[in-house]
């Protein structure tokens, strides 16, 4: 009983989750609004693993974890940077784009 309630209420995290993904605004916003989703999704897997006592449900929650964590990572370094691809160190490119910045 008490972990179909917990359960509606994950739900009910992840629907305004996503509803917050689609209206945005920005792409920060979005990305957190994905974490809190994927969040949400755990902690309802979580309550039904716990529920049944299964332990199943506990690779797939390190799976989503692993995921959730490594997606957030690169959405936030990509929001960090712009969009901005940086040449490799030791390339010719970096070694143009070194010069460009330091003309002297």
């Amino acid at each position: 009983m008490i972990a179909n309630i917990a359960i509606a209420i994950f739900l009910f995290a992840g629907i305004l989750a996503g509803i917050r993904l689609v209206r945005g605004p920005s792409l920060a916003d979005r990305v957190i609004s994905l974490d809190a989703g994927l969040v949400a999704l755990m902690g309802a897997i979580g309550t039904r693993a716990a529920e049944t006592g299964s332990t199943l449900y506990v690779g797939i929650l390190v799976v989503i974890a692993i995921v959730a964590f490594t997606a957030t990572v690169a959405l936030s370094r990509f929001i960090e940077t712009a969009g901005v691809i940086e040449p490799l160190p030791g390339s010719a490119e970096a070694a143009a784009t070194q010069r460009e910045r330091d003309p002297s």
